[in-house]
């Protein structure tokens, strides 16, 4: 199930939301499920690729995925994951990127 889907213009940044109320001591990771890769722990990026990095204001509820000069390889399905001590809860993304001659024909349509 995808509760959300962002799209995102080839080389720009994409972000990705997840927000988390009453974090307490759980850890909230991001996740990306076509490799099982974990991206982010927390602040933590846990990627060699670093355009990942987590957005997360302090003393804030978002902890948003940061995707810098997003790419084709990009898109997929990710997961924004709270653990507690007994269960993970998931929230998941779906993330495509497009070229800039596509976003312009798509805002085109807005006005057709």
């Amino acid at each position: 199930m995808i509760l959300a889907h962002v799209s995102a213009v080839v080389d720009e940044i994409a972000i990705l939301r997840c927000r988390v109320k009453n974090k307490g001591n759980r850890t909230v990771s991001w996740m990306r499920k076509r490799d099982l890769h974990i991206l982010t722990t927390n602040i933590y990026t846990y990627t060699g690729d670093q355009r990942f990095s987590v957005i997360h204001p302090p003393g804030s509820e978002d902890w948003d995925l940061k995707i810098d000069y997003a790419q084709p390889r990009d898109s997929g399905v990710y997961e924004c994951q709270l653990t507690t001590t007994f269960k993970t809860l998931k929230l998941r993304s779906g993330f495509t990127t497009q070229s800039r001659l596509e976003q312009k024909f798509l805002d085109l349509r807005k006005f057709m």
